[in-house]
């Protein structure tokens, strides 16, 4: 994917302009390529906003290219000079929160003691955190679904965060690491919960609870399962 500001400092133009033209960066006249690169940008934030829009209303694998192209305004050849493919967008788009999940994730590795009553305002705050970024929720779920190769990706950021756990001093994560059988497993238990946490936030993002007592009791029965895999301490 293309990116990046172009680099290098326009020569100052003094006097008479030249007859000979000074070339910039790929050949192009100064000013040239900072004024497309601007261009750039705003193309693909036009194709991001529009991207957000089509799906927002339609399931990843009904929605087009076509879709995006004409919510953007923009021609097909402006998009695969971005994104390769609607799953590379779709991933874009992932990682647009990426940085916000790990650093709620480095939240939990801080707490001093992990007690129900922490995992548990910790679990609000990541379906709070779920419920921000709308639409991208249930993207992310249709990926998982319809993509085997953003499957591998998610295993792999969760695999990630167990490292990042366990190096923190997280007593259940610290258990995953080695190659041995019990590590395996424990790697294995935690990979399945991390399912379970997206998709305990995912419900409660989507209000598909009937009752703010079951949104309590589903946020309750998550944090007694993050302490019994993470380990810690009743209350």
């Amino acid at each position: 994917m293309p990116g990046g500001q172009v680099a290098g400092i326009l020569p100052e133009i003094m006097g008479k302009q030249s007859t000979v033209p000074t070339v910039g960066r790929r050949g192009r006249p100064p000013g040239r390529s900072l004024q497309q690169e601007e261009q750039r940008k705003r193309n693909r934030a036009e194709i991001i906003a529009a991207a957000a829009k089509v799906f927002a209303v339609k399931p990843y694998a009904q929605a087009t290219i076509d879709d995006i192209l004409a919510g953007a305004n923009i021609s097909r050849a402006t998009f695969y000079a971005h994104f390769e493919s609607k799953l590379a967008l779709g991933i874009e788009i992932y990682d647009s929160i990426t940085d916000s999940w790990f650093a709620l994730f480095g939240e939990l590795a801080n707490m001093p003691t992990l007690t129900i009553t922490g995992l548990k305002r910790w679990t609000l705050a990541l379906a709070d955190l779920y419920v921000e970024h709308g639409y991208v929720t249930p993207l992310v779920e249709q990926l998982a679904v319809v993509e085997a190769s953003f499957r591998q990706r998610l295993a792999q950021d969760r695999d990630v965060m167990i490292n990042r756990l366990a190096d923190a001093g997280v007593p259940g994560c610290r258990a995953a690491i080695g190659d041995g059988r019990q590590a395996l497993l424990q790697r294995a238990r935690l990979q399945l919960l991390l399912q379970r946490l997206d998709q305990v936030c995912g419900i409660l993002a989507h209000s598909d609870v009937s009752s703010p007592e079951l949104a309590d009791a589903y946020i309750e029965a998550m944090a007694e399962e993050l302490l019994e895999k993470l380990g810690g301490q009743a209350g």
